[in-house]
């Protein structure tokens, strides 16, 4: 689950500030003049956001927001806002914690948020937010940089809930499936660029709002849709069966039409997902098979086998005819 966070160092030796969840460092080099010094405190903030576009980690982000006030503004705008190359993934929530772990892909490290806003709710993560679901089956977009959370239509205002008496906890484990925004949520979004898409109920369709929305809006869509991703400003979702789709939001009746076929010689019951990297459109096929432990059992689990990767080409509109990547064991 890919997040753009940070984590903020404190020198002992200097004065630090809390600022949401960064703590900031001021060192008197920021100020300082002299012979052939300049006073980078002074720096226009175009010039710093050209250095800080330099950075991929999240971790030199915050390293460089650490050093002074006007420094620290570049850097939250750039957390706030860009997309982070470098992005961490989410841990597992431990029990009766407000604290949440990240583990960051460029330093191999685990750092630890206080994230009291995501304590016992259900997270996906998108564009650098989290989306939360509670007990109270309220959902957020919570921004883990400041905190800032937005308030989404809650899950009863989706179609095709369950009877009254399942309780909350199972609605709020099994309903919803995936959450993803179309972009990152800015501070003015009256031109309602930011699209939030989910897929929702036992029978995984899809629906989705524009922020500022009071409801969900269902689409006639396919049944079965185990993956949905917005790759060149263009929502596409995939079926159990394989089959590519366009998710069409921008007509009166939002539907999502069939855009391609399945790859040749797919394991039909494998799952599928779907993932952008360096601008193309790939597909991952998991084979799981279902096994008992021990074999007298009737407790059946799920084991994964493998992974399969493949490469759309838009061209032709068709999933490459074997697989272009092999195969990863999960061993």
């Amino acid at each position: 689950m890919s997040l753009l966070l940070f984590h903020g160092i404190a020198n002992k030796n200097n004065k630090v500030e809390t600022f949401g969840m960064l703590s900031i460092c001021h060192y008197s080099s920021c100020t300082r003049q002299g012979k052939g010094i300049g006073n980078w405190f002074e720096l226009c903030n175009d010039i710093l956001g050209l250095i800080v576009d330099q950075f991929s980690a999240i971790e030199d982000i915050v390293h460089f927001g650490a050093v002074c006030r006007p420094w620290r503004s570049v850097s939250v705008k750039k957390l706030h806002f860009s997309t982070i190359v470098d992005p961490w993934l989410m841990l597992a929530e431990k029990e009766d914690s407000d604290n949440r772990g990240f583990y960051s892909l460029s330093t191999k490290k685990v750092y630890h948020l206080n994230l009291p806003e995501a304590r016992s709710r259900k997270c996906w993560s998108s564009c650098g937010w989290l989306i939360t679901l509670g007990l109270d089956l309220e959902i957020h977009l919570l921004n883990p940089f400041s905190r800032d959370q937005i308030r989404l239509p809650p899950q009863p205002t989706l179609p095709g809930q369950y009877p009254s008496i399942v309780g909350p906890e199972f609605v709020r484990r099994v309903f919803i499936w995936k959450v993803i925004l179309s972009s990152r949520p800015t501070r003015d979004d009256d031109d309602e660029k930011c699209v939030v898409m989910v897929i929702f109920s036992e029978f995984k369709k899809l629906a989705f709002l524009r922020l500022g929305d009071e409801v969900w809006t269902p689409l006639d869509s396919h049944r079965g849709i185990t993956d949905v991703v917005n790759f060149n400003g263009q929502f596409y979702a995939i079926t159990h069966q394989g089959k590519l789709l366009i998710v069409d939001i921008s007509s009166p009746h939002p539907k999502t039409i069939e855009f391609a076929e399945p790859a040749e010689r797919i394991n039909i019951y494998a799952k599928f997902y779907l993932v952008e990297s360096v601008g193309e459109l790939f597909m991952v096929e998991q084979d799981v098979y279902e096994a008992c432990e021990p074999p007298t059992s009737d407790n059946h689990i799920h084991e994964t086998d493998g992974f399969d990767v493949y490469k759309f080409n838009f061209d032709n509109k068709k999933w490459p005819s074997r697989i272009v990547y092999g195969r990863c064991q999960d061993k």
